[in-house]
């Protein structure tokens, strides 16, 4: 009974031992999400700097120059397609986050249920020791009994 006790200790470090690596993965996604947010406010912002200095410079003078136009214009299709290439990355990073977490749970279900027949079998030990004891208890008391006095 030992042995198998023994072995179903091993599983349960085993699972445990997986779901540490799947927390470090989660924390490890979650950085790179933050990162990428923080890059995508970044790029937002330089937009937003961009479309403020073209109304600055259309406010200034009622006629811009074509290589001023296009010099904006080209700088705001830029930013706009590294806006959306972020914003394609961290739906990829969400996709992964999403995966770990499932396989997070997944890991948790499993180890729970092996905790649960580790301390049934662990129970059963104790209860066959119990009744061991009380079987060689007995087997004193009848020794004690068929003494004569």
């Amino acid at each position: 009974m030992n042995r198998r006790l023994n072995r179903v200790s091993q599983i349960v470090r085993i699972i445990e031992h997986q779901k540490e690596i799947i927390e470090f993965r989660l924390r490890e996604i979650a950085q790179r999400r933050a990162l990428e947010l923080e890059r995508l406010a970044t790029l937002v912002k330089e937009l937003q700097a961009n479309i403020d200095q073209f109304e600055k410079k259309l406010n200034d003078s009622l006629i811009l120059s074509s290589d001023e136009v296009a010099f904006l214009f080209g700088t705001a299709s830029a930013l706009f397609q590294k806006i959306e290439g972020k914003k394609r990355v961290i739906e990829g990073i969400e996709e992964e986050w999403a995966t770990f977490q499932t396989l997070f749970l997944e890991a948790y279900k499993k180890k729970k249920a092996v905790d649960i027949v580790k301390h049934k079998m662990m129970a059963q030990e104790m209860k066959a020791e119990t009744l061991m004891e009380q079987k060689n208890m007995d087997y004193l008391t009848l020794l004690n009994w068929s003494k004569p006095c």
